[in-house]
């Protein structure tokens, strides 16, 4: 049986609506480079940066230039306001960049870890795509917020279908967004709830990062890794080396 899924208003919104929707009118948006809109927002009296790709550029891919200005932007939050926000659709990295773009997808990614690690609230709101290295980016931040129609994973669902011989049905019911979220334990946002659901995030980011924490525990345990308490993590096979406290 065909399965049909659900579309989500909000992911078929053009960038700049779907930002406003999300954080509101006080936005004030800044200069970046075309694939990125960057910018900072009010939002229930916190200062919000804010960052997303713009899917209507090259499918919202991101390059040396974008990655720069992730990273650049990302620090200056830490110092300047009191939560991050990463919009995501996106399918990956511009691969005609060649060798630099995994440099420059590397240095956002340092600089998204380090922000997240400093104590400042961070989250990613799935779009529709999130592939490639646009889903790494997305998970090293502290919270994510599925809808029900994204798609993430590290490869695109076609080239999936023919690795595994499998229909499109088959590839979507493992890399939507309620088959990821039932994978993290985590509630898919319904139709219209993404600014509700930001809303309560910042009210305590801390559930969601508590959320997250225990998700890898229970990976690193199904994995019949042990260790103790103060030795780093090391996880294997399609999971992240990580190096941080559970």
């Amino acid at each position: 049986m065909e399965t049909k899924l659900t579309v989500d208003a909000f992911t078929t919104l053009p960038t700049e609506l779907r930002v406003r929707s999300l954080l509101g009118e006080h936005t004030l948006f800044s200069d970046a480079p075309e694939g990125l809109l960057l910018g900072v927002a009010e939002l229930d009296g916190k200062a919000v940066s804010f960052a997303a790709t713009r899917r209507e550029i090259r499918t919202g891919t991101l390059g040396v230039a974008e990655c720069d200005a992730l990273a650049e932007h990302a620090g200056r939050a830490q110092r300047e306001c009191d939560a991050f926000v990463f919009l995501v659709d996106s399918a990956g990295a511009r691969l005609d960049e060649g060798l630099p773009i995994q440099g420059g997808l590397r240095r956002a990614m340092r600089a998204l870890v380090d922000v997240d690690l400093a104590g400042l609230p961070t989250a990613a709101v799935l779009g529709r795509n999130a592939f490639g290295g646009a889903s790494l980016l997305a998970y090293a931040l502290s919270a994510q917020f599925y809808s029900v129609d994204t798609r993430m994973a590290m490869t695109g669902p076609r080239v999936l279908q023919q690795a595994g011989a499998v229909s499109e049905d088959a590839v979507m019911a493992v890399i939507n967004g309620a088959a990821r979220c039932r994978q993290a334990g985590l509630a898919v946002c319904e139709p219209g709830s993404q600014a509700a659901a930001l809303r309560g995030w910042l009210q305590d980011p801390e559930a969601h990062a508590r959320a997250g924490k225990a998700e890898l525990r229970q990976r690193v345990e199904l994995a019949g890794l042990n260790r103790l308490q103060d030795e780093p993590v090391f996880i294997d096979a399609s999971t992240l080396v990580c190096q941080s406290h559970l």
